[in-house]
C-alpha cells in the first residue's frame, strides 16, 4: 500500500512504523518529530480513506492557508453515522501544518491522546482550521 501511495504522491513522505503499542501514539509522536513537509497527517493500517482524501485536504489547506484541515468521518464503534464536529475528530480525519504540530508536540500516550493533541492544535491555530464538508475518512 505504501509503495502505491509513494508512486501516486511522489512529493509526500511516508514513514512506516512496525511496532504498535500504546494505540500508535508513540508512532504519531515520531511522525511529528520526523515530518519535513508543509502538512502532516496520520494514517492507520486498518482505516479507510476516500481516494481523493489527500487531494481534497491539501487543496483546502492551499486555498485557505489554514493551519489545519479536517473532514467528516464515520466509525464502526458506536458511531456509524457521519461526524462533522472538530470536537469529535480523531487522528485520521485531519491534517495539520507541520510547524504547528512540532510546536505543540505529540506528548501523551493515553487513550485520549489524539483528542488532547487536536485541542492543543486548535488553541494555537492562528491561521484557522478549515473543514471539508464531506465524509472522507472511515475509522475502524
Amino acid at each position: 500500500m505504501v509503495a502505491d501511495l509513494r508512486e501516486d504522491f511522489p512529493t509526500v513522505s511516508f514513514a512506516v512504523c512496525d511496532d504498535r503499542a500504546d494505540w500508535g501514539h508513540d508512532k504519531r509522536a515520531k511522525g511529528v518529530e520526523w515530518a519535513t513537509g508543509d502538512y502532516l497527517g496520520f494514517f492507520n493500517h486498518d482505516d479507510e480513506y476516500e481516494l481523493d482524501y489527500i487531494e481534497k485536504m491539501l487543496r483546502k489547506a492551499a486555498d485557505t492557508g489554514a493551519d489545519a484541515v479536517y473532514c467528516g468521518w464515520t466509525g464502526d464503534f458506536g458511531n456509524p453515522w457521519p461526524s462533522f464536529g472538530l470536537g469529535s475528530s480523531t487522528s485520521g480525519n485531519f491534517i495539520v501544518r507541520t510547524e504547528l504540530a512540532q510546536e505543540v508536540g505529540y506528548t501523551e500516550r493515553t487513550y485520549e491522546a489524539d483528542g488532547h493533541f487536536i485541542n492543543a492544535l486548535a488553541n494555537r491555530a492562528e491561521n484557522g482550521i478549515e473543514f471539508v464538508n464531506e465524509v472522507l475518512y472511515h475509522h475502524h
